[in-house]
C-alpha cells in the first residue's frame, strides 16, 4: 500500500504567486482583506487628484448642510420659546392683599399656577358676617406677556381688589410652569385663558356674566383668541398686542443679524410644526369682529409692552373696567388717551 506523500513546501508558497487581494465570502457578499495602507494600482482613479478631493469634500459638506441647518433651527426655536425662569419676586401679600395659590388644568392637560384674590379678605368676612358672602361679584383674569410671569401684572391686583373684584392672575405655560412646555406668543396660551374663565365661572362667589380679561403683550393675543370662543365675556383689555404673529416671532426668535436671515423660514416651520400652531392666526385685523362684540380697550403702547405696567396704564385699565363690570354707563371713545389707546364700548 502506497502512503500519501505530503509536500511540506506547499505550506509555504511563493509570495509572489499569491494574489494580493484575498476575498472572503461574508453574508452573501465579499469583504476585502487587503492592506488599508497600500492601495492596488487598478483602484487608483481621478478622485485622488487634488481637484477630485476638492469636489468630494464639497459634496460631503453640501450633503450635511441641510441637516445642520435643521438642527440649528430646532435648537434656536427651542431655546427662544423656553426663556430662562424668572427669579421669585413679590406676590399680592407684599401689597397687603390676601390671596391663595390655585392650580388650573387646561384642555390639553397642562397644569398652571395662579394667584386667586377674593373680592373680600378674611377681615371683611369676619366683620360683615354672612352678608359679605351673599351675591355674585365681578372677576378679572390677568394674563402676562411673553418671557414674563404673573409678577408683571401685580400692579393691577390691588386696585382691582379695592374695586371689589375677584382677581385671577395666571402663570401661563412655559413661564416658571411645572410643565416643561414652550411659549407660543398667545396661540396655545389661549387655552390657559379659557381654563381661567371656566375656573371662575364655576365659583359661587363670581358672576359668570361679569368676567373680564386683561392681557399684556402676548397675553393680549391669548385673551383675544380665547374671547373668540367665550361669548359671555363682559370686557376685554388688550395692552399692546402684537399686530401679527410674524412680527412677534421675528422679534423674539429670529436672530437679529443679516447673515442669519436665511434661517428665519426654517425657524417658523419648526415652530409651527413643533407646537401645532399657525402664526398667521395671530393677526389683530382679523379679530375686528371679536373686538367690536364687547366693550374692549385696545392700548397701542409706544414703549416696550414687556416692561412693568406704568401707573397711568393701571389707572386707565381700572377706570375702563368699572363700566362693564359695575354697569356704569361709559360714553363711547372716552377712555383716557394714554399711549395712543383706543376704546370700544359697544355692548353685545
Amino acid at each position: 500500500m502506497q502512503r500519501p506523500f505530503m509536500d511540506l513546501m506547499a505550506l509555504f508558497p511563493d509570495e509572489t504567486q499569491v494574489s494580493r487581494r484575498r476575498w472572503f465570502s461574508y453574508s452573501g457578499g465579499y469583504m476585502s482583506m487587503e492592506s488599508p495602507i497600500e492601495e492596488p494600482e487598478e483602484f487608483r482613479n481621478e478622485l485622488h487628484s487634488p481637484f477630485g478631493r476638492l469636489v468630494r469634500g464639497l459634496f460631503y459638506r453640501l450633503a450635511v448642510l441641510p441637516i445642520f441647518a435643521a438642527l440649528v433651527a430646532v435648537g434656536l426655536t427651542y431655546l427662544r420659546t423656553h426663556p430662562a425662569p424668572i427669579p421669585p419676586g413679590p406676590d399680592p401679600q407684599s401689597a397687603s392683599v390676601f390671596y391663595e395659590n390655585v392650580n388650573l388644568q387646561t384642555d390639553d392637560n397642562v397644569r398652571l399656577d395662579a394667584w386667586l384674590v377674593p373680592a373680600l379678605d378674611p377681615q371683611q368676612v369676619l366683620t360683615q358676617g354672612d352678608q359679605a358672602l351673599q351675591g355674585h361679584r365681578p372677576a378679572v383674569i390677568l394674563v402676562h406677556g411673553f418671557a414674563q410671569s404673573r409678577q408683571q401684572v401685580l400692579p393691577l391686583i390691588k386696585p382691582l381688589h379695592d374695586r371689589g373684584y375677584v382677581v385671577l392672575a395666571i402663570e401661563t405655560r412655559g413661564s416658571n410652569s411645572t410643565s416643561q412646555v414652550g411659549e407660543t406668543f398667545g396661540l396655545n396660551e389661549a387655552q390657559d385663558v379659557a381654563a381661567g374663565v371656566q375656573f371662575l365661572a364655576h365659583r359661587t362667589s363670581v358672576d359668570p356674566s361679569r368676567i373680564a380679561i386683561v392681557g399684556v403683550g402676548a397675553g393680549a393675543s391669548a385673551a383675544l383668541l380665547a374671547a373668540e370662543h367665550q361669548g359671555k365675556l363682559a370686557a376685554l383689555v388688550l395692552d399692546a398686542p402684537p399686530e401679527t404673529g410674524k412680527e412677534m416671532f421675528d422679534s423674539h426668535v429670529v436672530p437679529n443679524s443679516a447673515p442669519l436671515n436665511w434661517i428665519a423660514p426654517l425657524c417658523r416651520w419648526t415652530f409651527e410644526i413643533g407646537y401645532g400652531v399657525n402664526l398667521y392666526d395671530l393677526n389683530l385685523e382679523q379679530y375686528a369682529r371679536v373686538i367690536a362684540s364687547r366693550p374692549t380697550l385696545l392700548i397701542r403702547a409706544q414703549d416696550d409692552a414687556e416692561n412693568d405696567l406704568s401707573s397711568d396704564r393701571v389707572q386707565q385699565i381700572v377706570a375702563f373696567l368699572s363700566g362693564p363690570l359695575e354697569n356704569i354707563p361709559v360714553a363711547a371713545n372716552t377712555a383716557p388717551a394714554v399711549n395712543a389707546a383706543q376704546a370700544n364700548t359697544g355692548q353685545q
